[in-house]
């Protein structure tokens, strides 16, 4: 056994379902070794973890100048096209390192500590200059360099799930470059009415689901140690059980997140049925998606947090029954039917897959609003942010420019 194989084997098992707080048993059934042979080269996870850390920031920081100078391209979209081209190419030649990379990238508790961040960081500063040069404000465009980068690693995640490989994945690039100039929504819809939908949508206490004793200590736990930390006997501590009783309830962790994402996705599909059903044009029906989940979500900041965890995770990885975002939007069929039945442009994708990428954009960009917000508070509602990202998903950045004129 090789220190390079286990690191090997780690990004493997990342890709698949990403390391538990407190096991390694997945590595070790990977490489088809004991624990105890692994811990001969690491102490433990974390060891690992920092590991897999400092060698990816080493294979990222071999391609930077090359992206650095696709970066400062004359023109901005031959720039994004030629950067889009070089992550692209990074990643589909490096399968292994995408959901290591959209983690790290979207860790809020210790990014800035992460040995790549100073590399993206540099990268994502000229990304944002270039925008700020074609008349963006500063918000403005740090918002688009966010949804870039997500755009870009949700296309990456999206296709290499589909089984594509390396050269089926990097002949996509044109696509993924198009849909974040464009859109997904068709061209020629009317301006959304942006104060109307915001003052008809509301989301009063009585819309959440009742409450669970059970159910809130788990999500307290997760609000103060993330989902990794909410252990059975962390649970059972808060909750003021014992672990046999909790399991006379649930079979483990992850029956009781199937539970919370069962009560939660019925909560959300009546306001749905009452705030998004109606005949409007695909992009106010986008907008009033994205202000009705961001106004449920920021007041159940310790669910947000379990939904930051769950896009993470892969279809079918034994994390859930299906695995990740795909458990909720099983159980929200009338969101995937705005994809389908509202003529968006899916560039291929279908429409399950094209709401992936939505979701994977509105979680990030609200853990990004209110992520951070102290526990039992409820932050300011930010609508100038959520608008632009409505903007950028169905119109663009074509459609910000237009804006701009």
């Amino acid at each position: 056994m090789e220190k390079t194989k286990i690191l090997s084997g780690a990004f493997t098992v990342w890709q698949k379902s990403m390391f538990t707080r407190t096991s390694l048993t997945p590595l070790a059934r990977e490489l088809g070794v004991s624990k105890a042979a692994i811990y001969r080269y690491f102490p433990g996870k974390d060891s690992i973890i920092d590991t897999m850390e400092e060698y990816f920031a080493g294979k990222y920081r071999e391609n930077t100048p090359r992206m650095l100078e696709v970066l400062e391209a004359k023109c901005l979209k031959e720039g994004i096209e030629g950067y889009t081209r070089e992550l692209i190419a990074f990643l589909s030649g490096n399968p292994g390192f995408i959901r290591f990379f959209i983690s790290r990238l979207y860790h809020q508790y210790r990014r800035e500590t992460l040995p790549f961040w100073p590399i993206i960081e540099k990268e994502a500063l000229l990304l944002q200059e270039r925008f700020i040069a074609t008349g963006f404000e500063k918000e403005e465009s740090a918002l688009c360099v966010r949804y870039f980068y997500t755009h870009v690693l949700s296309w990456a995640h999206l296709l290499t799930g589909n089984g594509l490989n390396e050269t089926e994945v990097y002949g996509y690039v044109s696509v993924i470059a198009t849909s974040f100039f464009e859109g997904f929504a068709p061209p020629g819809l009317p301006e959304v009415p942006y104060k109307t939908v915001e003052k008809e949508i509301r989301v009063l206490p009585e819309a959440f689901p009742e409450e669970n004793r059970i159910i809130n200590s788990l999500l307290a736990v997760v609000a103060k140690e993330g989902i990794e930390g909410a252990s059975i006997s962390r649970i059972a501590e808060e909750a003021g059980y014992s672990k046999s009783t909790l399991y006379s309830y649930f079979k483990n962790k992850n029956s009781m997140i199937l539970s919370i994402l069962k009560n939660h996705a019925e909560a959300v599909d009546r306001l749905y049925t009452r705030f998004c059903s109606g005949e409007y044009p695909v992009n106010e029906t986008i907008y009033r998606l994205i202000l009705l989940i961001s106004r449920y979500l920021c007041q159940t900041p310790s669910f947000l947090v379990t939904l930051n965890w769950l896009r993470f995770q892969s279809p079918r990885s034994g994390n859930t029954s299906k695995g990740g975002m795909e458990s909720l939007q099983d159980r929200l069929p009338r969101f995937v039917q705005v994809m389908k039945n509202r003529e968006c442009r899916s560039f291929g994708l279908a429409p399950e897959r094209l709401m992936g990428i939505l979701w994977f954009q509105l979680i990030r960009e609200i853990m990004d609003l209110y992520g951070n917000s102290a526990p039992g508070s409820t932050p300011q509602e930010k609508t100038v942010p959520l608008r632009t990202l409505q903007i950028l998903f169905c119109e663009g950045l074509e459609g910000i420019e237009r804006r701009h004129q």
